[in-house]
């Protein structure tokens, strides 16, 4: 890939919410698609991942890049033709674009490779406790959502740790941003107030985001600790039902 290609990618596109995807046509490579796959900004380019994807440049690793980091599996709970979920539906139809092309054989074949093992996670790690519901009180928050996510560090820390309840807890909890605040999360794990219905909120809430090694850390601690059932958590989709299946096609390292 040429430099100025990348420096384009990297100053231009990734951290750009109102990219005119007309203007991509400079991309004409198949390593130039994968490496702006690689670095594309999930939260802001739905609409770039689905263009990159439906380029007839766009080789199999990178389709399959695309499709594990969208953690297809949490979609499986949804039928095929379905436009009401818990998740976002332009990923689901991203990922449905992918499945499509790929069975069809749309994608290039070339020297660049991907072994969906880098992304793709072992759900089985998941005991089967984890998927029932907890039954408790209620849940409500005293704490205004936007000023949870405007605490940051030691006064977020300060605010967990001066909680004289459950439900104190919950609120903090329930209001944290997802990005950059898996620190926080295990430090509420370990709060003397923790329950095992805020255990099991921040678990699936988090989980489609960890590594791996993450979850099974986020496992451990669960295990180790045996939270009371002060909070209600109710699960709000089957987890144990699958309504289609990943291809197998799509498992194999290209």
């Amino acid at each position: 890939m040429k430099d100025e290609i990348k420096q384009y990618i990297d100053n231009h596109i990734v951290e750009n919410p109102n990219i005119d995807l007309n203007k991509l046509s400079v991309l004409t490579e198949p390593d130039e698609l994968h490496y702006l796959a690689s670095v594309v900004n999930w939260d802001i380019h739905i609409p770039l991942i689905e263009w990159i994807v439906k380029q007839s440049i766009c080789s199999e690793a990178t389709a399959l890049m695309i499709f594990w980091q969208a953690q297809p599996q949490d979609f499986t709970v949804y039928r095929w033709n379905e436009t009401q979920i818990k998740e976002d539906i332009s990923v689901f139809h991203l990922i449905k674009i992918i499945i499509i092309n790929y069975i069809n054989g749309f994608y290039l074949k070339t020297d660049i490779h991907y072994n969906p093992a880098n992304d793709k996670k072992d759900i089985s790690v998941i005991p089967d406790f984890m998927y029932k519901d907890v039954k408790g009180e209620e849940p409500y928050s005293i704490y205004d959502e936007q000023d949870v996510k405007s605490w940051f560090g030691e006064y977020l820390y300060k605010q967990i740790n001066s909680c004289s309840s459950t439900m104190d807890l919950y609120g903090i909890a329930c209001n944290l941003p997802i990005l950059g605040n898996i620190d926080t999360v295990f430090h509420i794990l370990r709060h003397p107030l923790c329950d095992k219905g805020i255990a099991f909120m921040l678990f699936w809430r988090f989980e489609p985001i960890v590594s791996e090694d993450i979850l099974k850390q986020f496992i451990s601690e669960i295990c180790q600790k045996n939270y009371p059932e002060i909070i209600e958590y109710k699960h709000d989709w089957n987890n144990s039902k699958a309504m289609w299946n990943i291809p197998e096609i799509m498992m194999k390292p290209v």
